[in-house]
């Protein structure tokens, strides 16, 4: 079976706020975990969110796995979950003070001491 096709959805999803260059080219994925977001990630957002309702046995283990702190069994939950490590590190208020920081000095987030 093609790996996530319990949860392909009908658009491709990006993430323009926190991946602004795409998932393939932020470092944070390998080719197969960016290809599984984009095919799949409107799809595991409205699952994960509850914007959605499960339609199978592969979709409801997805939702225990990101509110019931069930184990990841496949590629696409844990893509999924590095995504969202991705995203929280992204949004930390570190990361933003960085960014500031850089903005305010001109340099690209290094302070130098």
């Amino acid at each position: 079976m093609n790996e996530g096709a319990e949860f392909k959805g009908g658009t491709v999803y990006y993430d323009d706020i926190n991946f602004p260059y795409g998932f393939k080219l932020s470092g944070d994925f390998t080719t197969v975990q960016a290809e599984i977001l984009e095919r799949c990630g409107h799809t595991l957002q409205g699952l994960d969110k509850g914007w959605l309702e499960p339609q199978n046995k592969a979709q409801k283990h997805f939702i225990k796995v990101c509110h019931e702190h069930t184990e990841a069994i496949n590629v696409t939950e844990k893509t999924w979950l590095i995504y969202k490590a991705c995203v929280a590190r992204r949004n930390s208020p570190v990361n933003h003070l960085m960014q500031s920081t850089a903005a305010k000095y001109g340099g690209e987030g290094a302070i130098e001491m």
